[in-house]
């Protein structure tokens, strides 16, 4: 696939020192990007690598896949919990001690969130503002909070979630400097991932097309797995506590990609449908913030996003009160439009009081 070769070997991993002999967890650890993360951390000689996820049959791939690749001298914990699960992650840290926390886990798949603001709101802002919590408790070295790139003046629920998110680890960095550092990694999407449209235009492909497309001249960021686990890991160890994004996540016409997959598959009869814009979903995605102030890092590939006023933020966090789980859709994306003034919803929007 032409795309595919464009896209991937940007970037050479070299093992990290920093984790070796640690004890790290990584949460949503059978997704794509956190199994690429696992096998990382042992390619660097982590001790101890702790791999939380609510799935079960991905959790236990996973551990036959990593076994081939384990030491002797380091050892693979499975833990099945739910994020959201707050007793039982309390009751793990009060018995663990985790040099490196990598939390990768959360809901990914915009339109499905556009529908399921409660689910976003609980999985990919409360659940990381308490991990969070219980990182700085219990003393983790470090935080590496995956992030993506819809968090830039987001239009999506997902965004708005993991863009609050982003904020709420500047804001515990800023009034505890001396602990545990908080560092947010925006990404891409990564090619060929679960759930992404490279599956669903192969599956697309498998039963006779159509191949399904949003609008004509959408574009996405891409990058691959490899460069970006080698980019977060890398990162998320090297610099200080911060807001930053990958910066070389490549920009690609989805209809380009689509007539590569099929050219790729040899079905050159097959079409593409336009299925238009759903809610959340905007024709371009952007990489680089507008308007904020961005600063060089000492990796070439990754920029940070300068943060000011985190000091004036002890009122919204101290004092945030999240709505009822069986309040209305249209609840709590009126709660994350009031957190997060970046926000501007494509879905229509009830003014009513929160």
């Amino acid at each position: 696939m032409k795309i595919q070769t464009e896209i991937s070997g940007k970037v050479i991993f070299k093992p990290l020192e920093e984790i070796k002999g640690k004890r790290v967890l990584i949460t949503g650890a059978a997704g794509t990007l956190g199994s690429a993360l696992a096998q990382r951390c042992l390619e660097s000689g982590v001790q101890d690598l702790y791999l939380l996820d609510i799935a079960e049959s991905g959790l236990f791939l996973l551990e036959q896949k990593l076994n081939m690749l384990v030491s002797p001298k380091q050892n693979i914990h499975l833990l099945l919990i739910d994020i959201r699960d707050e007793e039982r992650l309390e009751n793990f840290f009060g018995n663990t001690a985790i040099d490196v926390l990598i939390h990768s886990a959360a809901y990914k798949h915009v339109p499905l969130m556009e529908v399921n603001p409660d689910v976003s709101v609980e999985v990919n802002l409360r659940a990381t503002q308490a991990l969070a919590n219980l990182a700085l408790a219990h003393q983790v070295g470090r935080f590496i909070f995956i992030s993506t790139d819809k968090a830039n003046a987001p239009k999506s629920v997902m965004g708005a979630c993991k863009l609050a998110a982003e904020k709420y680890l500047s804001y515990l960095s800023s009034i505890h400097p001396e602990s545990t550092m908080f560092i947010s990694i925006r990404s891409g999407n990564i090619l060929g991932s679960s759930g992404s449209v490279v599956p669903l235009f192969q599956n697309q492909i498998d039963h006779g097309g159509p191949l399904t497309v949003t609008h004509p001249d959408c574009t996405r960021y891409f990058i691959s797995k490899e460069d970006a686990t080698a980019l977060i890991l890398t990162a998320g160890l090297k610099l200080k506590s911060g807001r930053y994004f990958i910066n070389i996540a490549t920009l690609v016409k989805i209809e380009a990609l689509a007539q590569d997959l099929i050219e790729a598959s040899g079905k050159s009869d097959l079409s593409i449908a336009y299925i238009g814009l759903r809610d959340g979903e905007r024709v371009h995605e952007q990489l680089i913030p507008e308007d904020i102030a961005l600063s060089s890092t000492l990796l070439s590939e990754v920029t940070q996003i300068v943060d000011y006023g985190l000091e004036n933020q002890a009122a919204v966090w101290e004092d945030l009160t999240y709505p009822k789980q069986n309040a209305s859709n249209n609840h709590f994306v009126q709660f994350l439009m009031t957190l997060v003034e970046e926000y501007k919803p494509t879905q229509k929007v009830k003014k009513q009081t929160i």
